[in-house]
C-alpha cells in the first residue's frame, strides 16, 4: 500500500518526478511497480533504490506476492525470489535503474559472502548499477561550539570546554576523577553485530591498572546490558551503564569522553564516530564499512582515530592499548589528532554533492 500510494501521488497532484528515490526492503516494490508500468502517469521517471542494511530484507512467503501487484511469472531467480521466499530487497535491487549503500565501502564489502547475507551474487551481478555514498551528519545539530545539551562549549581552537564536560559527565555518572584515565564512551544498540562482547571482554585489565574508564548508553539484548551490569558492579567508579535511549546524555557522552568505541562486526556506514569526532573524541572503530571511509588511523601520521580489522579479542585490545598508550604519554599528537577530527566536513552538505551527481548523470536535463 505505502509503495503504492507514493507512486500515484505525483498523478493525483500533478507532478511527473525525473527520478523516485527509495530505501531499504520495505520500499523494494516501488522500483518493480515503476518500471512493470503499475503507474502510467510516469512512463519515464527513473528508480534510485538505497540499502541501509542488507541483513534485513524483508522475505515473506512466495504466495505473497499476490498482494503485491506483480506478475507472478517475476517470482524467479532473477527477480524476487530468493530460496523459495518472496525478497523484497532483492526484488528492489533487480529493478531499480540505480543501487547505492550508506558508504563506498559497505558497496564493496556486501559483494562479498561475509557482508552479502546471501545476496552477495545477487549484488555482483548488478555491480555495474551499485555505488556507495558516504552518509552525513546535522553539523547544526552536532555542534559542539553551540550544543544546548552540553554544560560547556568549545572548538577546535579552544578545547578547555571539553574538559568541563568530562569532569561534569564523570559527576552525572558517579564515575570517580581518576585523574590520567581516559574516559571511553560508547553510544549503541547492545548486540552482537556492534561488538559489545569484544568490549566487555577486554576493558578489566586496563580499568584495574587505571587507564580508563567506560561509560556505555544504550539498550538491546539482555544478555549483554546483565554483563555489562556486571561489569559496573566489579569496578563501581569505574563503569557505568545507562539502559535505554536519551538523547541529551548522549550529546553528553560524546562531548565529555575522550575515547568512543564502535567495535562492530559490520557497519553499513555509522553516525556516532563522527559525531565523536566533531567533538574532539577520538573514535576506536573496527575497519569495515563506514567506519573505514570515515576515519584514518592516527598511525599514518594524519589520522583522526585508531582502527582494527580481524573481528577477534586481540586485535581490538591492540588498538586499544595503542588508543590509551597515546592519550596518555603523547598528549600533543592527541590534541593534533582532536583537532584533524573536528575540522573535518562530515555534514550533509558535502555528503548530499554524491546524490546530487547521481540524480543529474540520470537525466538528460
Amino acid at each position: 500500500v505505502l509503495s503504492k500510494a507514493a507512486l500515484a501521488l505525483p498523478g493525483a497532484i500533478g507532478w511527473t518526478p525525473h527520478i523516485v528515490h527509495a530505501h531499504d526492503w520495505q520500499t523494494g516494490l516501488v522500483p518493480a511497480l515503476l518500471q512493470r508500468g503499475f503507474c502510467k502517469a510516469l512512463p519515464a521517471t527513473r528508480s534510485v533504490y538505497t540499502i541501509h542494511n542488507i541483513a534485513f530484507q524483508g522475505a515473506f512467503p512466495g504466495h505473497d506476492m499476490r498482494l503485491a501487484g506483480l506478475d507472478p511469472w517475476l517470482f524467479n531467480p532473477m527477480h524476487s525470489e530468493h530460496f523459495g521466499r518472496f525478497n523484497m530487497l532483492k526484488t528492489g535491487i533487480a529493478f531499480a535503474d540505480r543501487v547505492t549503500t550508506v558508504s563506498k565501502r559497505y558497496a564493496e564489502e556486501i559483494q562479498t559472502p561475509e557482508f552479502g547475507w546471501t545476496l552477495d551474487a545477487v549484488i555482483r551481478h548488478h555491480g555495474y548499477k551499485v555505488s556507495g555514498i558516504t552518509n552525513g551528519i546535522d553539523a547544526r545539530a552536532w555542534d559542539p561550539a553551540s550544543d544546548p545539551m552540553l554544560p560547556a562549549h568549545f572548538d577546535a581552537e579552544d578545547l578547555a570546554g571539553k574538559l568541563a564536560c568530562k569532569e561534569a559527565l564523570r559527576k552525572e555518572l558517579g564515575l570517580v576523577p581518576a585523574e590520567g584515565a581516559c574516559l571511553v564512551a560508547l553510544v549503541s544498540r547492545l548486540t552482537e553485530q556492534k561488538g559489545i562482547d569484544l568490549l566487555i571482554d577486554a576493558v578489566s585489565p586496563y580499568i584495574i591498572a587505571g587507564r580508563m574508564q567506560l561509560a556505555v548508553l544504550g539498550s538491546g539484548d539482555l544478555h549483554l546490558e546483565n554483563r555489562l551490569a556486571a561489569l559496573q558492579a566489579r569496578h563501581p567508579g569505574w563503569v557505568h551503564a545507562w539502559y535505554g535511549y536519551n538523547e541529551a546524555l548522549a550529546h553528553r557522552m560524546v562531548a565529555g569522553a575522550d575515547a568512543f568505541v564502535v567495535p562492530s562486526r559490520f557497519e553499513p556506514c555509522g553516525l556516532t564516530q563522527m559525531y565523536a569526532m566533531r567533538y574532539g573524541t577520538l573514535p576506536l572503530v573496527r575497519f569495515t564499512g563506514g567506519l573505514a571511509d570515515t576515519v584514518r588511523d592516527v598511525s599514518i601520521g594524519d589520522g583522526t582515530g585508531f582502527s582494527f580489522g580481524p573481528i577477534d579479542l586481540g586485535h581490538f585490545s591492540a588498538a586499544l592499548d595503542r588508543c590509551l598508550g597515546l592519550y596518555q604519554h603523547f598528549p600533543a599528537e592527541w590534541r593534533a589528532a582532536q583537532r584533524r577530527g573536528m575540522t573535518t566536513d562530515f555534514s550533509w552538505d558535502k555528503a548530499a554533492t554524491g546524490y546530487v551527481d547521481l540524480y543529474r548523470g540520470m537525466t538528460w536535463t
